[in-house]
């Protein structure tokens, strides 16, 4: 069927407009995501929107970030600061080649306004992504997502982010982004599991540390909602509340971060609300994804994405159809 369209006097036959299931098989035929880490010199509360849209948008727009990875990606950041004061910041993050679609951790320092990238922290046979930093009981280190192989484990590190020890959380669990919090007397662990319901399924686990043994939520899976269930970075604490960020993956994978105030965690119960959302800035490199933040010391760490051809960079220019 053609579409008439009339201007001045003359008409013209034209195809109709693409529907959006075929819009999406085309472009995931012809592109993809490609992610980068950016930080900002703001704290989380201003980036996650708590005091409103104009200083989060401000704030949004000063992202330094980082040299592109040829042949791959950045992704999903984690960022500390060991020295307080005036000390480099360290940041995890995964670091992906297209050639095996395999993804590592790597680490680089952020000076405040270089990065130094110190290359591969860890690598394994199989895809690791989302190290999310802990420091439980004066013991620091990062828990890597590791669905791939079933092993979720704690990897501690020296002062300069060597790793020193592999301690296994929990055996044959094929959990997804896990994330790490400290509310009331216990440490609480969210995730998803891989499978089809990996963007929208959430999981509660709770203990009283990471070398004890870890119960599941009595109403696991707690919540299923594609545009606000995944982890989505490290939950923080504003005043008396706390906030737990969220993929919204609604429309596409990593289409924005929703932040949600916590209203109820125990072992029975659990409920959220969403406050606020971090979307990709409108024009910027990166306007197509958002989907992972982090924060320390009055910083934020948070990735990028923008559509790429698969085929040949000169087709960059026609991903905005596919929008």
């Amino acid at each position: 069927m053609m579409t008439q369209v009339q201007s001045a006097g003359l008409s013209a036959s034209v195809p109709p407009p693409l529907s959006a299931k075929i819009r999406n098989k085309l472009k995931y035929l012809f592109f993809r995501q490609k992610w980068n880490v950016g930080v900002i010199a703001h704290p989380i509360h201003i980036v996650a929107g708590l005091k409103g849209a104009s200083l989060q948008s401000k704030a949004l727009k000063d992202t330094v970030w980082m040299m592109e990875q040829e042949g791959g990606f950045k992704a999903d950041p984690f960022i500390t600061r060991l020295d307080q004061v005036d000390g480099d910041f360290m940041i995890y993050y995964e670091q992906l080649e297209w050639k095996n679609n395999k993804g590592r951790i790597d680490l680089a320092y952020y000076d405040g306004k270089v990065f130094h990238e110190k290359g591969v922290s860890l690598d394994t046979p199989f895809h690791l992504s989302y190290p999310f930093i802990v420091n439980f009981e004066g013991v620091w280190g990062y828990v890597p997502e590791h669905a791939q192989s079933k092993d979720t484990s704690f990897y501690s590190l020296d002062e300069t982010g060597t790793i020193l020890k592999k301690s296994i959380i929990k055996r044959n669990m094929d959990s997804i982004d896990n994330t790490f919090m400290v509310f009331g007397d216990k440490l609480w662990w969210f995730a998803t599991k891989a499978g089809p319901n990996e963007n929208s399924d959430l999981y509660i686990y709770y203990s009283d540390g990471f070398d004890k043994p870890w119960r599941a939520h009595k109403k696991n899976p707690v919540k299923s909602d594609i545009a606000n269930s995944r982890p989505a970075g490290q939950p923080f604490q504003y005043g008396s509340d706390y906030f737990r960020p969220a993929q919204n993956c609604s429309s596409y994978y990593g289409e924005s971060v929703v932040v949600n105030r916590i209203v109820k965690l125990s072992e029975h119960e659990f409920e959220e609300v969403a406050v606020s959302e971090i979307r990709p800035v409108n024009g910027s490199r990166y306007d197509y994804g958002l989907h992972t933040i982090s924060h320390s010391s009055g910083f934020c760490a948070i990735d990028g994405g923008r559509l790429e051809s698969s085929l040949h960079p000169l087709l960059d220019q026609y991903s905005s159809y596919f929008r």
